[in-house]
């Protein structure tokens, strides 16, 4: 049933290990197992991110047409091999979104974590 919502709520360890999960094979990741029936679609670009939903004041993993609410993204580190440290990336990616809301273009609300 699409008006009903089916989440795994998750605890700040589970968050952290699926975002380490987000860079690392799940077996040097100590990422918690994600259930192979779950259609979950990636997000496009160069960032290493994922998704969540943020449901009662909780990260939850949502399930089947659950949809999510949240990107959740990490830095991008050292690119072009290596000589380029975009370990910032996160807030420049803020502050950009704010100039541009300053002008008054429109954008996604955001905030690093």
């Amino acid at each position: 049933d699409v008006r009903t919502l089916d989440a795994t709520p998750l605890g700040e360890h589970e968050v952290a290990a699926l975002l380490r999960g987000t860079v690392a094979p799940p077996a040097m990741a100590g990422a918690m197992p994600v259930e192979d029936d779950d259609f979950r679609i990636s997000i496009a670009g160069a960032q290493e991110k994922t998704a969540l939903a943020w449901i009662d004041g909780r990260w939850c993993l949502p399930h089947g047409s659950t949809p999510t609410t949240h990107i959740l993204k990490l830095p991008m580190g050292l690119v072009g091999n290596m000589k380029l440290d975009l370990g910032h990336s996160i807030e420049n990616e803020w502050l950009c979104s704010r100039i541009l809301a300053a002008y008054g273009l429109p954008v996604a609300e955001c905030e690093p974590l």
